[in-house]
């Protein structure tokens, strides 16, 4: 008896394991193919191949249902079934430009990308360069999201080793994030692009290069004719001076209109943006911001060790004008850089590719900034974002946030508490939801997810909420130090274990707290809580099960207990064991009735105790 007991629980054990080895399929392979030429004209062509053990036919028709790529354009998506030894999807984009290169990646990583190249060949610089701040992985990310929601092809993983980029006919092989650098050169020791903003338009530009005389020595009689090339006609002065160990080489540009034309020349770029104005995205809830704006490379020169020179950037603005910090685009993101001194601007860097942006006008100051998440059912919430004002002189900063948000079609309102001036802005639905109203209102780097899950021995679903929170941007140095809290209450049966900040720290609740409230540095940060939901079903039928198992487990030591007992009439012994069987059934047939007859009351006061044995467990 015992043997056969083992022998099924094994089985019982193995079957759930072989299950999971049988799912474990193994990766699907992406490969990204790049055909560009000097001008950004091409393709760029990714396949992913799925292994032949996968069902993909599910997962077909929601790929081709979900397709990101407008209808009627030369890129596509096709599904070509057995290629490669698998299952090929083929994603294909065409572009014309680089505007319409970054475009198209752009909506398909869904954030702002940067990607530039160039092919040099001159006295101070030869090769190629290439460099983009996204990966083939993002490009490709809601394959690989709907592919891990579905049953079927939810535990294949995804392989991006093979990416190759075609250059005029040259074929690079780089890793999933383009990043050549085939250049060789003659070092440039560092270079300083100086701008002041004279306002109305015009601008004065001093772009200087530090040459160590090694270099100049080894170019004699190239080096300055070069230099004199890439000079603008406009310059007010351009001469070379000894600075000992090194050659400096000044350019000045005087009340220029245009400072792209000449930056252009200076840097040997292809293309160079700069503009000065009202964009839509720098304007926010906490300023009127005009902003200067410029992105460029500076891939025609290296250092001595072949890499990025490194570069100053100096703005300055006139006496007395407001402003707000320096941004750089990273990875989507506007990341504050730099510092201001006695109203100039400085940042170094050695990045060769990069987009930055000065706002200034009037900033508006804060007392600090609520976040209030309530959940109210699975995957639906409401959520509050308070922009806190001084009663004495915040008025105007509280009725430009409202018009602000109001013009975006937010849900706002304003008021007045006991200590502050306030401006409301609500945002109510599933995760997916608020994350459209939250990008619209605040950027793309503000986004929530939200992930429920069964685990196979546990009674409860188990929920996971993350929200992306990146309010630095709008943030000047003082409002950045104000203080930001984000506030968790449930208005459901989902029961909020703990509230965390990412690389920060961790609430649990306890006893009956009805919140978990947690502040937020700078106004950036990870914010996400842990629930559990009971599952009624579960719960009842855990309690049929452990109290059947209990009666049976009684009942054969009760059988053992008898066989002990010594007897002189095994008839009488046999009576003893049919009459105990009898009992047993008794019992199942009792444990069904009792069950049937739950009231939600009971099952309510079961889901306690399972929860509170859970809790206990998961604390351990």
């Amino acid at each position: 008896m015992r043997k056969t007991i083992s022998l099924l629980l094994c089985v019982l054990v193995m079957v759930p394991v072989l299950l999971l080895c049988a799912c474990g399929d193994s990766n699907a392979t992406v490969e990204s193919i790049m055909e560009i030429d000097s001008n950004y004209v091409g393709h760029r062509k990714i396949t992913v191949t799925y292994p032949l053990s996968a069902d993909v036919d599910e997962l077909t028709k929601i790929l081709k249902e979900n397709n990101p790529l407008p209808k009627g354009k030369a890129s596509r998506f096709e599904y070509f079934g057995v290629e490669h030894d698998g299952y090929s999807f083929v994603l294909d984009i065409v572009f014309e430009s680089k505007d319409d290169y970054v475009k198209k990646m752009s909506e398909l990583v869904g954030r702002q990308v940067q990607s530039d190249m160039r092919q040099i060949e001159t006295v101070m610089c030869t090769g190629t360069r290439m460099k983009e701040d996204f990966d083939v992985a993002d490009i490709i990310s809601w394959i690989t999201e709907l592919s891990l929601e579905n049953n079927n092809t939810k535990n294949i993983g995804f392989d991006y080793s093979v990416n190759t980029v075609s250059i005029n006919g040259t074929v690079f092989n780089t890793k999933s994030t383009v990043d050549i650098d085939e250049r060789e050169g003659e070092a440039v020791e560092s270079i300083t692009i100086e701008t002041a903003n004279l306002k109305n338009e015009t601008f004065d530009r001093t772009v200087t290069y530090i040459v160590p005389n090694k270099t100049y020595e080894k170019l004699a009689g190239s080096i300055e004719p070069y230099f004199a090339s890439i000079t603008p006609s406009n310059a007010q002065y351009a001469d070379w001076t000894n600075k000992g160990a090194n050659w400096e080489y000044k350019v000045i540009l005087k009340g220029v209109e245009n400072l792209g034309e000449g930056t252009v020349r200076l840097l040997e770029n292809d293309f160079h943006h700069i503009g000065y104005g009202h964009f839509g995205d720098v304007e926010s809830p906490l300023s009127e911001s005009l902003a200067f704006e410029e992105s460029f490379n500076t891939f025609s020169f290296v250092n001595k060790k072949g890499d990025p020179v490194e570069l100053t950037y100096i703005y300055a603005l006139p006496t007395k004008t407001t402003h707000g910090d320096g941004m750089m685009l990273t990875n989507g993101s506007w990341e504050k850089v730099g510092a201001w001194s006695e109203g100039v601007y400085t940042l170094t860097t050695e990045s060769d590719m990069f987009n930055i942006r000065i706002p200034d006008g009037i900033q508006y100051d804060i007392e600090g900034i609520d976040m209030k998440l309530k959940v109210n059912d699975n995957d639906s919430f409401t959520k509050t974002i308070d922009f806190l004002y001084e009663k004495a002189d915040g008025m105007d900063a509280m009725l430009f946030a409202q018009e602000y948000f109001r013009n975006k079609g937010a849900m706002v309102e304003t008021g007045e508490n006991d200590e502050y001036l306030f401006c409301k802005v609500t945002c109510s639905g599933t995760s997916s939801e608020i994350t459209d109203q939250y990008v619209k209102l605040f950027g793309s780097g503000n986004f929530m997810t939200y992930k429920l899950k069964q685990p196979a021995l546990s009674l409860s679903k188990k929920s996971r909420m993350t929200d992306y929170i990146d309010f630095s941007y709008m943030l000047n140095s003082e409002n950045a130090q104000k203080p930001i809290t984000y506030t968790v209450t449930s208005d459901s049966n989902e029961k909020i274990k703990s509230l965390s900040l990412e690389g920060g720290e961790t609430l649990k609740r306890k006893g009956d707290d009805t919140l978990l409230c947690i502040f937020v540095p700078q106004g950036k940060g990870v914010v996400s809580y842990k629930g559990k939901i009971p599952n009624a079903g579960r719960v009842v039928l855990f309690c049929i099960v452990s109290i059947s198992v209990v009666a049976l487990a009684v009942a054969v030591f009760y059988l053992k207990f008898l066989k002990k007992k010594k007897v002189e009439n095994e008839e009488s012994l046999t009576e003893e064991i049919l009459s105990d069987s009898e009992l047993k059934d008794e019992i199942d047939r009792d444990i069904e009735e009792n069950i049937g007859n739950m009231t939600d009351e009971d099952i309510s006061e079961l889901e306690r105790l399972v929860n509170e044995c859970e809790d206990e467990q998961e604390e351990e």
